[in-house]
């Protein structure tokens, strides 16, 4: 079984990105107003899983 990474397009990856960076930044500021940063961790646990996900995805499977 080869490795390889798949074509993928470009500006949906960037769009998802900019998404979760934005996500991030509103939970750290709902946080920051409710002094608990349980929902931020929760995001941020979230964002990195799904990141994970897109490599394998990618890196793996062949579409």
């Amino acid at each position: 079984m080869s490795t390889y990474i798949v074509g993928f397009d470009k500006t949906i990856l960037l769009s998802y990105i900019l998404l979760a960076i934005i996500g991030l930044i509103v939970m750290v500021d709902i946080s920051s107003v409710q002094s608990s940063m349980t929902y931020f961790y929760k995001q941020l646990i979230f964002v990195f899983i799904s990141g994970i996900a897109v490599v394998f995805i990618l890196y793996f499977f062949n579409f």
